[in-house]
């Protein structure tokens, strides 16, 4: 990396005249001297957040055990806030209150998941691309896909996450290996631009690492240390070093002079302090405390430590008038370009900062506070005042000792709530100076003010989250039984914990109470748990969409589909709710309705590559091979996709299922060479190989599909195909044997497999079994009704018995329902059919 005395180096070398003119640029640019202003135009913009970072577990800021030398390196040669604060512990929040210059009582995003950044709303990349910079994200998480609608104003906005993954979830995440190798791959495309293309970028990097749960690379856990807190380290450290790998691209590009580096942590992670683990509940210090930095070689040359507090909602303002931009007037934040340019201001700033989480996931009171001078104030039913000055552990609790000071903050939060709660098109004059009717105090509610010193403003039916907490903690210890496989013990202390706290029942004990259910096979249990979690919590998407998907599992469709509507009508881009309808579809034989809620999906999610490739399957369901072929194609010359073989592999099936047989069989042989070929894998190759006629290679592939998976009902079918197709050539009663044996097999295994009821009833038909065969492919066309070969079939069997009534009524059927699907030649032979068994054809 290059630190200020390295550019001091290369500008004496220039000789006198040179470093003198060096000298007259830098000083127009940041004004040393006097400092009065400081310009970044004509500069790039990097902002790299670090999600969930303590600012006390890096090095520069004092913790001794951290290995964070990048980060150390950029604080030590830029400008170094000490005191930077988030406004709210939740990622998807904090990062609208980063990118919009305002708080969530502006922005209302309140939470993770559940809420969505207003297009109203102006963002930092919008502003930066009304300055003609190119802009691009590049995410790690769930909480932060495009859907949320942080991908405003963005031309690029990379939150593919896990591409092997149907369904994402809060689970979904990249490493930070993953991160800088999707920014590394667009810097390249970048600097391959001609300098007509290429215009100044702003780019986001969002790092997920130090998120629960820790899992560090294994060689950082030997470092470190296996207990939580040396993991979380370990994951600090592993996102330093690719913080380092960023930086280190952009000067071998040549950009680092030319760039504005913004780094900083959207909020903090709790280890204990007030008995939370993790963060999203509490606002106190390990919450809120984060890393600020900015650096450029170029406009900081002096390097800065600033003790004054700042907060993320000041980081948009600074950047808009470093840009030469101007403010939004409803912004929130204020500019602090003054401290960079080395001003004091002795003044601190008042701060606002929530929690909703407790209120929106627990039912619990929801946190209010506010930060004024040295003490810190949290509205909830037993309110809290520490004095930051003398307690920066917020040990003791000051509410009753200084309780005018409490009822003073208390006030100004309210005036605050009052006046941030603003939509982003109001005028910012608006918020009036009135006495509060009865009417602003319930709106003042519904925001999550609740005061401390007015009795009937108290909910009092909300649980004050510092009790919460330690009934959380519980569930936390049950959950450790239920990993341990002690279900009977786990659902024990489970149902006493409830019983004992009537009034506090939690989201997470429907959960854990679920997984019992289902590791004990209970499904019962499972159905009865999850209806009694959406009596408890009906705003509860989560457990609707659960419960739904177990009634699709369970073939009882109208309720499953009954979930889904209701979960679409109260949220219109839950996505899983438009998969599962589209499930349903499929299952019940309508693929062009399955299409039209996988399309849904896809406006929702339209990075999730499984998504594309489940979509372009049902595609070749549906006949229409050549959009199935472009999506396959799309999805084949992306690198990361192409690069990872299990999705490669998926990819392949596909152009398997729409008899693009070469190409599939080329794909598929790149995921066997490279070593990561599963039972799905070699299944299709063997269906591959049978197309080709090279019947031994086909039972080569099958053999080694069951090996790598016994319970393969499909490949046994296949199977069952080739040996029925291997009879028919050598008359061999063996090979009748070995079919038969292995459709029964498929069907042992899969007893609803409708090719295998087709297959057998087949092979049924050789052994003169014609009764056997006529039910077996009556029982397939009830589960799959658009399997037009059972129709063919049927109507063929039902000629040669003489039963032209029973065969046209099925050719009938076929020709009524599934004509569309037919290929010019079966519908041909369908007419011919027709017409034999006395019908019009």
């Amino acid at each position: 990396m290059k630190t200020r005395n390295h550019h001091r180096n290369m500008a004496a070398a220039l000789g006198l005249a040179a470093a003198l003119m060096m000298t007259f640029l830098v000083t127009m640019t940041v004004n040393c001297g006097s400092r009065k202003s400081i310009s970044s135009k004509g500069y790039n913009l990097m902002v790299i957040t670090l999600d969930t970072m303590r600012a006390d577990r890096i090095g520069v800021y004092g913790y001794t055990n951290a290995q964070t030398p990048n980060l150390d390196q950029l604080a030590a040669n830029g400008i170094m806030f000490e005191n930077c604060r988030a406004p709210v512990p939740l990622t998807l929040p904090a990062h609208c209150s980063i990118f919009t210059g305002r708080y969530p009582l502006g922005h209302r995003v309140r939470d993770n998941g559940t809420f969505f950044l207003d297009e109203a709303e102006i963002t930092l990349a919008e502003k930066m691309k009304t300055q003609g910079h190119q802009t691009v994200a590049v995410i790690a998480s769930f909480v932060l896909l495009s859907k949320f609608g942080l991908n405003q104003g963005f031309d690029v906005y990379d939150d593919s996450l896990n591409i092997d993954q149907l369904i994402t979830s809060f689970d979904s995440e990249i490493k930070a290996d993953q991160v800088y190798t999707k920014f590394s791959k667009w810097l390249k495309k970048y600097q391959k631009q001609t300098q007509q293309e290429k215009e100044k970028f702003f780019a986001w990097i969002h790092f997920y690492d130090p998120h629960t749960p820790y899992e560090p690379p294994e060689h950082y856990k030997e470092k470190f240390g296996s207990h939580l807190e040396a993991l979380y380290d370990g994951e600090v450290a592993f996102t330093d070093l690719y913080v380092g790998k960023i930086i280190a691209d952009l000067e071998s590009a040549h950009l680092i002079d030319q760039t504005l580096i913004i780094i900083v942590g959207d909020h903090g992670e709790a280890f204990g302090e007030h008995n939370e683990f993790g963060h999203s509940f509490f606002c106190y210090e390990e919450n809120l405390r984060v890393p600020l930095v900015f650096y450029n070689p170029r406009l900081f040359l002096k390097p800065r430590r600033i003790k004054n507090r700042v907060n993320l909602v000041d980081i948009m303002p600074t950047v808009l008038e470093m840009y030469g931009q101007e403010t939004p007037g409803t912004i929130h934040g204020k500019s602090f370009t003054n401290l960079l340019t080395g001003k004091k201001d002795e003044n601190q700033r008042t701060f606002y900062i929530e929690s909703m989480h407790g209120k929106e996931e627990m039912g619990w009171a929801p946190l209010t506070g506010i930060i004024k001078d040295r003490y810190k104030y949290i509205s909830l039913p037993e309110p809290e005042l520490y004095d930051l000055a003398n307690d920066t552990k917020e040990k003791e609790n000051l509410f009753w000792k200084k309780n005018q000071v409490a009822r003073s903050l208390d006030k100004t939060l309210m005036n605050l709530v009052k006046t941030y709660s603003l939509p982003a098109t109001a005028s910012p004059g608006s918020s009036g100076r009135r006495t509060l009717t009865q009417t602003d105090k319930q709106h003042l509610q519904s925001l999550g003010y609740i005061s401390a010193f007015s009795g009937k403003d108290k909910t009092g039916t909300n649980i004050d989250p510092k009790k919460g907490i330690l009934l959380k903690n519980q569930l936390t210890e049950i959950e450790k039984e239920i990993d341990a496989g002690r279900l009977d013990l786990a659902e024990s202390h489970l149902k006493d914990l409830a019983e004992k706290n009537p009034q506090q029942v939690m989201p997470q004990y429907f959960g854990m109470l679920n997984t019992i259910y289902k590791k004990k096979n209970d499904i019962e249990g499972v159905i009865a748990a999850w209806k009694k979690a959406i009596e408890t919590f009906p705003r509860n998407d989560h457990f609707k969409i659960n419960l739904a998907f177990e009634y699709y599992h369970m073939n009882r469709l109208e309720e499953s589909e009954k979930l889904a509507i209701q979960i679409i009508e109260n949220n219109a881009k839950y996505t899983r709710a438009y998969i599962l309808k589209g499930r349903i579809q499929e299952k019940r034989g309508r693929v062009d309705e399955a299409l039209v809620y996988f399309e849904k999906a896809l406006i929702s999610e339209p990075q999730n590559v499984s998504l594309k490739i489940n979509y372009a399957k049902l595609l070749g369901q549906n006949r229409d091979f050549p959009k199935a072929l472009d999506i396959c194609q799309e999805l084949l010359a992306d690198e990361s996709v192409s690069a990872d073989p299990g999705v490669k592999g998926k990819i392949g099936i596909v152009l398997a299922e729409i008899h693009k047989n070469d190409k599939a069989f080329q794909v598929l042989n790149d995921v066997v060479e490279a070593g990561k070929a599963n039972a799905e894998t070699w299944n299709y190759l063997g269906i591959l190989y049978f197309r080709k006629r090279n019947f031994t290679q086909s039972l080569q592939a099958y053999q080694t599909s069951i090996e790598l998976d016994p319970k393969i009902a499909k490949t046994y079918n296949n199977l069952g195909t080739l040996y029925l197709t291997l009879f028919q050539q050598q008359k061999d009663p063996r090979l009748h044997r070995q079919a038969i044996n292995a459709f029964n097999k498929a069907l042992e295994l899969d007893p609803n497999l409708a090719s295998a009821l087709n297959g057998r009833g087949s092979a049924f038909i050789f052994a003169n079994r014609i009764r056997d065969a006529l039910k077996d492919w009556e029982k397939a066309i009830t589960i799959k009704p658009d399997f037009t070969d059972i129709y063919f079939n049927i109507g063929i069997t039902y000629l040669q018995l003489k039963s032209r009534q029973k065969a046209l009524k099925y050719l009938n059927i076929c020709k009524e329902k599934y004509y569309h699907m037919l290929s010019p030649r079966d519908r041909q032979r369908l007419n011919r059919l027709i017409r034999e068994a006395g019908g019009g054809g």
